[in-house]
């Protein structure tokens, strides 16, 4: 199965992209992931579960409100997350 992957960004592009990648998902039976990239201060922290990786209540309801968009579409979506530096 392919995969892809829509990062995080801007509400109003982020959604827009998930239009488009659910289009495209749906027409190649594909799945998207969502990736959000979440910055830590410390290099240590990278793969290091910590306060900074707990997604915040907007994220949460974001990440439900793309995930309604790939349902509509009938396309599988997980959510990711990954520390970058």
């Amino acid at each position: 199965m392919h995969t892809i992957i829509v990062h995080v960004s801007d509400p109003q592009w982020t959604e827009r992209a998930m239009h488009l990648a659910c289009e495209v998902a749906h027409q190649h039976k594909a799945q998207i992931v969502l990736l959000r990239l979440i910055a830590v201060p410390n290099p240590a922290w990278l793969g290091v579960g910590n306060d900074e990786a707990i997604p915040t209540e907007p994220d949460t309801s974001d990440y439900a409100f793309y995930q309604a968009i790939a349902k509509d579409h009938q396309v599988d979506c997980t959510v990711q997350r990954i520390h970058h530096r």
